[in-house]
């Protein structure tokens, strides 16, 4: 008799360990009163019986402490700052247009720094201003002339007419194969030049010129391209700049930030 109540009471414990995962309820207890009499008809220890299935029940069918609920907003990591990046060029400079197209471009590009960068372009250089007594007006002369004169306007025109990213993609491909052709490359790039041709056709060179000679004779050029980073020039770092742009550019961000950029590790380091 002993031994069947064991087998009963092993039968038993099997039978209420099948529990509702999902609602955490235990799917026998209502059945609990009935197998408790029949271990009683055959001389089970029904006190120990009974603190077993309270400690059990305890075990099965108390909550879960886990929380399931979501936050109530996600977090957005907060982008990084931007640097201030200024390249001083000539549209007939041949220097210019190396640096712009195969440096500074790939630079931008292949690092995925556009983001991190706040570009400004002056195509003004070497150029200067005076006054022509003779009709009266300010004139102004650029190193190659007064055809660079013209296109150093025309790309004023496109810089203050388009945002920066579509203003650099002209401007790359002007100094490129297309010779600052604006039509062509235009087309190729998709871009509506109303609005610039209208600002080079109806305003005088010199007084389109005007704003960004401001911010260029003042700095005293000797070279062009030049490079500003973070409105600093630094004149005796301008040859080391040009040939080794990316290894200043993670220089001064870390400086003046005091954050590696991800593609700035393992950059060779400006001695």
């Amino acid at each position: 008799m002993r031994a069947r109540a064991q087998l009963f009471f092993f039968f038993l414990f099997g039978m209420l360990l099948l529990v509702d995962k999902s609602t955490h309820s235990c799917v026998l207890f209502a059945k609990l009163p009935r197998l408790i009499n029949r271990a009683m008809h055959i001389h089970f220890n029904i006190q120990i019986f009974g603190a077993f299935l309270a400690l059990l029940a305890g075990s099965c069918c108390a909550e879960t402490s886990t929380s399931t609920e979501l936050p109530t907003e996600l977090v957005t990591p907060l982008p990084l700052p931007k640097l201030p990046l200024a390249i001083h060029y000539e549209t007939l400079c041949p220097d210019s247009m190396f640096f712009i197209r195969r440096r500074l471009k790939a630079a931008l590009d292949d690092n995925d720094w556009w983001p991190v960068t706040e570009l400004q372009l002056l195509p003004f250089g070497k150029a200067g201003f005076y006054n022509n007594t003779e009709i009266g007006e300010l004139q102004v002369f650029c190193q190659h002339g007064r055809e660079e004169c013209e296109l150093n306007a025309l790309h004023c025109c496109i810089l203050e007419h388009l945002e920066t990213r579509q203003a650099f993609e002209l401007v790359h491909c002007m100094l490129g194969n297309y010779y600052n052709n604006l039509a062509e490359c235009a087309k190729r790039l998709n871009i509506e030049t109303t609005q610039i041709e209208h600002c080079k056709q109806t305003r005088q060179t010199s007084e389109i010129l005007w704003p960004y000679g401001k911010q260029t004779i003042p700095i005293g050029l000797s070279f062009v391209p030049s490079i500003v980073f973070n409105n600093n020039f630094e004149p005796f770092e301008q040859s080391s700049i040009r040939y080794n742009f990316e290894s200043h550019f993670c220089r001064v961000y870390q400086e003046k930030f005091k954050i590696t950029l991800p593609t700035c590790e393992g950059k060779q380091p400006i001695d």
